[in-house]
């Protein structure tokens, strides 16, 4: 079963504000018993 639970398209992030959205949303996804395999991130600009 493969589930994407969150996208957020964003423009002009930083390294600082992306490792913070990254662990703000695996936060609330092990808190409902979630089980992250892979989390993949671009901030290539």
């Amino acid at each position: 079963m493969k589930e994407v639970v969150s996208l957020q398209p964003v423009r002009n992030i930083s390294g600082d504000q992306l490792h913070e959205m990254v662990l703000s949303i695996l936060k609330v996804l092990l808190g409902y018993d979630f089980i992250v395999v892979a989390v993949v991130t671009d901030n290539l600009e």
